[in-house]
């Protein structure tokens, strides 16, 4: 999707929904940026359909392709899940065109309510991912590496999914709690203001 609105900055950002949603549910925000200049990228994945290891793999590839045309930085903005495959994927790249990452919603430290609902046998098969996304000690989210580019956590008061806590990560350079449920915070006008300070200033006010 081509920038309008404001000048290209020669910028870019990459857009990561999250479990059981699609890219549609990231338009808001990719309009939003679009229109304050950036190129962007809304990626789409079935994100049931597979292990989170194996979606941070298919979304890296992606990522190297956009990371080899000519912008000068390229962010990372995610919802829920997203935020975990990109942490994946950011670690196993080390090119000095990327820029900041802003996770909204996600389950930085697992998720409780993933916890119960991977009890249950026939939620574990058909969502692939909700069983490493536990809060467990021994869980896979417990392994997922720390981005070591400046990365900033948007997070709602009314999530549901995901709690404060549970949304927070060592080496995180802001914190945001909006009044927001889990499903549609990245809609919320002061969540896609937000996200732009920090793209620009790395911080969210």
């Amino acid at each position: 999707m081509p920038p309008d609105g404001k000048s290209d900055r020669h910028e870019a950002v990459i857009l990561i929904h999250g479990l059981i949603r699609s890219s549609f549910s990231m338009v808001s925000p990719a309009y939003f940026l679009r229109k304050n200049g950036f190129s962007v990228f809304v990626y789409d994945y079935y994100s049931t359909l597979h292990p989170i290891s194996r979606h941070a793999e298919d979304f890296h590839k992606v990522m190297e392709k956009i990371l080899q045309d000519d912008y000068m930085k390229v962010h990372l903005v995610t919802h829920s899940l997203g935020g975990i495959i990109a942490r994946i994927a950011l670690a196993n790249s080390a090119d000095r065109k990327i820029g900041r990452l802003v996770m909204i919603a996600p389950p930085n430290q697992g998720s409780s309510k993933a916890s119960s609902i991977s009890k249950v046998w026939l939620a574990r098969k058909i969502i692939k991912p909700l069983d490493e996304l536990r809060n467990a000690e021994d869980s896979f989210m417990r392994k997922v590496p720390v981005p070591k580019i400046e990365f900033g956590v948007i997070t709602g008061s009314l999530d549901g999914k995901v709690s404060i806590e549970e949304s927070h990560l060592k080496g995180e350079k802001d914190h945001l709690v909006v009044n927001s449920f889990h499903t549609f915070i990245m809609n919320r006008r002061i969540v896609k203001e937000s996200i732009l300070k920090f793209l620009e200033k790395g911080k969210f006010k």
